[in-house]
């Protein structure tokens, strides 16, 4: 049962993470110009391909943040401030993404 709700959980993280439903629009407004069959070959490169990486960095991750020296709680502050500087510029009309 432990395993079953740790398989849920990953899954329910990874969804939200990748967020498939988001790139349904981009996907087809990038081949409006395509027969279906090829829309499908396209699907189905994109998915291997983008299993290929996340299984990448799986396997990779944990020894690149050992050579660099970067913990998960840095991880975590960096996060944060990455979403308030999202939410600065979402409420208050910042853009801090523009050189001046």
């Amino acid at each position: 049962m432990d395993n079953l709700l740790l398989f849920a959980q990953s899954f329910f993280y990874l969804f939200i993470i990748m967020d498939p439903l988001a790139s349904i629009p981009v996907f087809l407004s990038l081949t409006k110009n395509n027969e279906q069959n090829e829309m499908k070959k396209i699907a189905t490169n994109a998915v291997i391909i983008a299993g290929i990486i996340a299984f990448a960095f799986l396997l990779i991750g944990p020894t690149l943040l050992d050579l660099t020296r970067v913990t998960l709680t840095d991880l975590k502050i960096v996060g944060g401030i990455i979403l308030v500087l999202l939410g600065l510029e979402s409420v208050l009309g910042f853009d801090f993404s523009t050189k001046d």
